[in-house]
């Protein structure tokens, strides 16, 4: 026996404002019938919804229909990644909650004691601000958004990539997920080889 499986992907943009009407039907339709495709059940349509906000008012709509949702076809960009990370058990990215600013600001005071940032703190004993750690993160987001990080020749970064991709190990986590201080932006590429 033979298993042919057949695969219909599209993918459509939708506009602002409520969902067309094809597409909460559909939705209804698939909330209600569980069968597969291949018994005659409706195909399943990936919701992946602008922000969180317009996730949860597409949700509280279907709900209001008295069916059971799967919220696992329902993402934003990010909880797409995060769940398809998940799937395929990749290293889980590190939580900035608690006291994360902290620890990283203690991992750069002491390596700038060891004079790893020459430059920024030239002098074993100059205190290191939290406001150095700060911009530090915000430049590190910046060039790794616009995929630069090796290109960058300034003072501080090539130190600042260590301490991220050290704390991750440590931590037991993927420092390429690290998020700049609870912001949207990965720190990525941390500790790629060029």
């Amino acid at each position: 026996m033979v298993l042919e499986s057949v695969l219909c992907i599209t993918n459509e943009e939708g506009f602002a404002g409520a969902l067309p009407e094809w597409l909460r039907e559909h939705l209804i339709r698939q909330c209600r019938d569980f069968r597969p495709v291949t018994s005659g059940g409706p195909s399943r349509i990936l919701v992946i919804h602008p922000s969180q906000e317009a996730r949860r008012e597409c949700l509280a709509g279907l709900a209001g229909e008295e069916v059971v949702i799967d919220r696992t076809l329902h993402h934003t960009l990010e909880s797409l990644e995060t769940s398809l990370l998940a799937d395929l058990r990749m290293p889980r990215a590190l939580s900035l909650s608690g006291g994360w600013e902290m620890v990283l600001n203690e991992a750069c005071a002491a390596a700038a004691a060891r004079l790893e940032f020459p430059i920024l703190n030239p002098l074993p004993t100059m205190p290191w601000g939290e406001h150095k750690t700060e911009a530090l993160a915000q430049l590190h987001a910046l060039l790794a958004r616009e995929g630069c990080l090796k290109d960058w020749d300034g003072p501080g970064i090539d130190a600042f990539s260590r301490i991220l991709l050290r704390l991750a190990k440590e931590l037991g986590g993927d420092a390429s997920g690290l998020r700049h201080f609870g912001g949207d932006r990965a720190i990525g590429g941390v500790g790629e080889e060029g």
